[in-house]
């Protein structure tokens, strides 16, 4: 069964033919709410949207388009999982998948 591209993978296509022309340029990663939940393993946005509503995602927010996506790589030394890890603690001890953008990247490209 092959496995189907998500709006995400068109998203870094793009980029990936913008910077083309500079080698030394690392490809970036911006998600959706919808696309950031799934990877971080929650079942809902809800919890995302809390944190933009607080202030705690600030710094990882960019608006493409008029659409807000969530960057994933690192900014002041954390990533958005990592950050995320940091400010949120759950009463029945979920935390949020590890997630590591240079292997998901990696993944993508074997397709």
């Amino acid at each position: 069964m092959k496995k189907r591209k998500s709006k995400l993978c068109f998203l870094l296509q793009y980029l990936s033919k913008i910077s083309k022309g500079d080698r030394t340029k690392k490809l970036t990663m911006w998600c959706s709410f919808s696309e950031a939940s799934k990877l971080l393993g929650y079942k809902s946005r809800s919890t995302l949207y809390q944190l933009k509503n607080k202030g705690l995602l600030d710094d990882y927010l960019e608006e493409i388009e008029g659409k807000t996506y969530l960057y994933m790589r690192k900014k002041n030394g954390k990533t958005l999982a990592k950050h995320i890890r940091a400010n949120v603690f759950d009463r029945n001890g979920f935390m949020c998948n590890n997630f590591d953008p240079d292997k998901y990247i990696e993944s993508l490209r074997e397709l």
